[in-house]
């Protein structure tokens, strides 16, 4: 059985290696903005490969981002596609907003800083005036307040500034040290 494992493991491990040697050939680029870069470098993005070796058994794992937020965080138009991107990723930081308020911008700037750095993560942004019941529903007062969403439940929820040191001119350290926490 242990060898029909290290079999399966060294075919699954051929196969990708020789799916990478073929993509760094190519410069496709999802984000137009950046400059151009290797498909090997977005294809760590999207899929990255982890060996354990234990006892002469290769297990390769595999994991699978699916999105990648280069544009930074998503506008999304109401409850619905909330709970549909809450659905389908594990993590989410939804940025809850108005137009006309300026400190929104700044959590804007920060987020797409954020969002670029932490694949992991699904970064989205929605006005609060079309989301009324969920807003209600989170108890969302304070504009700009960021929830944070694990598992499809809302763990946290940073309002304002006051965490970040009751300034405008925050670092981008800061608000990454507060989502962590």
């Amino acid at each position: 059985m242990e060898q029909v494992l290290y079999n399966v493991a060294q075919t699954v491990e051929k196969q990708l290696d020789n799916e990478l040697e073929r993509c760094v050939s190519l410069t496709w680029d999802p984000c137009p903005k950046r400059p151009s870069r290797p498909a090997l470098w977005w294809l760590n993005l999207g899929l990255l490969k982890v060996r354990i070796i234990e006892q002469d058994l290769c297990i390769i794992v595999y994991f699978r981002f699916m999105h990648c937020d280069c544009e930074g965080p998503r506008t999304i138009d109401g409850e619905k596609e909330f709970f549909a991107v809450c659905g389908k990723s594990d993590r989410v930081v939804c940025h809850f907003y108005r137009g006309d308020a300026p400190r929104c911008r700044i959590f804007d700037m920060h987020l797409k800083l954020l969002a670029t750095k932490h694949v992991e993560t699904r970064f989205v942004k929605m006005d609060a005036e079309r989301a009324p019941f969920l807003t209600g529903r989170l108890k969302i007062r304070v504009i700009p307040t960021l929830a944070l969403v694990t598992q499809n439940k809302t763990r946290d929820f940073v309002v304002g500034f006051t965490e970040l040191g009751n300034r405008d001119d925050f670092s981008t350290e800061t608000l990454e040290w507060r989502l962590a926490r």
